[in-house]
C-alpha cells in the first residue's frame, strides 16, 4: 500500500480521516514538500502509522513541521518525536496548548524557507491563526481550513454540518469565518495579498485539490465578501 501520493511537482499529500465531536468526520490532509536541498517541509502532520511513517523518510529528511493553525497541531508533539532533529513552526495558540514542544517557533513571513514557500499569516482574525503558504516552483497555494472542497461524507452528520456552513459538495469558505473575523481591513488585505500569488491549484486540509483554468477567478469569488467595500486593495496590486 502507498500512503504517501505525488500531486504536483515535489509535493506529496497523506490522506487521513479524524472524528470530531458529534460523530463529525473530517477527511484531513498532510502535505510533504521536498525542497531544493533535499530537505522536507512537512504541514499539518496526521496520525502516521509505521509504514506512512517510513515511506514519508524515503522522500527525504523532514527539516520543518509546521503546525499552521490553532486547531491543526493534534499530531505534532508525534512528529517531533519522529523527527528530533526537525524546526516546529506554529501557531501562537499552539504553542500554548502544547507546552512540551522543543525547538520551536512562531511562523512569520520570516522563515527558513521562504525563497522556495511564502508564507502568510491571516490577519483580523478571531481565534483560528492561520498561515497560508505558496510554494513557487509548484505554484501551489496551501491552506488549512480557509476554504473547503468536500464532496464525500462518512455520514449525514458531517453532510448537515457542510450544508449548514455552505460547504456542501463545492469549493467554499465556511460560513464560520464570518464570525472569525474582527478586522476586515487587514484580512481584506491578506486575501489580495494571495491573489497576488500566481497559483495554479489549490490544496486545503479539507477535499478534493482544486486545479481549475479559472481557480484564481474561483478563490476571488468566494472571498469577495471579506473585501466589500476594500475592492481598491485588488486595483492596488
Amino acid at each position: 500500500m502507498k500512503y504517501w501520493k505525488n500531486i504536483a511537482t515535489d509535493i506529496w499529500e497523506y490522506n487521513d480521516e479524524i472524528r470530531m465531536p458529534a460523530g463529525i468526520w473530517f477527511t484531513i490532509r498532510s502535505i510533504a514538500i521536498r525542497l531544493a536541498n533535499g530537505d522536507l517541509w512537512l504541514h499539518s502532520p496526521c496520525n502516521f502509522p509505521n509504514e506512512g511513517l517510513q515511506e514519508l523518510k524515503t522522500l527525504g529528511n523532514v527539516r520543518y513541521i509546521v503546525a499552521p493553525n490553532a486547531f491543526h497541531h493534534l499530531y505534532v508533539p508525534k512528529a517531533a518525536l519522529d523527527f528530533p532533529e526537525a524546526e516546529v513552526w506554529c501557531a501562537p495558540k499552539v504553542l500554548k496548548k502544547q507546552k512540551d514542544l522543543k525547538n520551536s517557533a512562531i511562523l512569520s513571513s520570516e522563515v527558513p524557507w521562504a525563497n522556495e514557500i511564502l508564507t502568510l499569516p491571516l490577519q483580523g482574525l478571531r481565534m483560528v491563526e492561520e498561515s497560508v503558504f505558496f510554494h513557487k516552483k509548484s505554484q501551489s497555494f496551501i491552506c488549512t481550513d480557509f476554504v473547503f472542497n468536500v464532496y464525500e461524507f462518512k455520514n449525514l452528520q458531517t453532510k448537515i454540518l457542510m450544508t449548514l456552513v455552505g460547504a456542501n459538495q463545492k469549493f467554499a469558505q465556511g460560513l464560520e469565518w464570518r464570525l472569525l473575523v474582527k478586522e476586515r481591513n487587514l484580512i481584506a488585505q491578506n486575501t489580495a495579498h494571495i491573489l497576488g500569488w500566481d497559483f495554479k491549484r489549490i490544496i486545503m486540509a479539507h477535499g478534493r485539490v482544486l486545479e481549475t483554468r479559472n481557480i484564481r477567478d474561483q478563490f476571488a469569488d468566494t472571498t469577495a465578501w471579506i473585501r466589500k467595500g476594500h475592492e481598491h486593495l485588488l486595483l492596488e496590486k
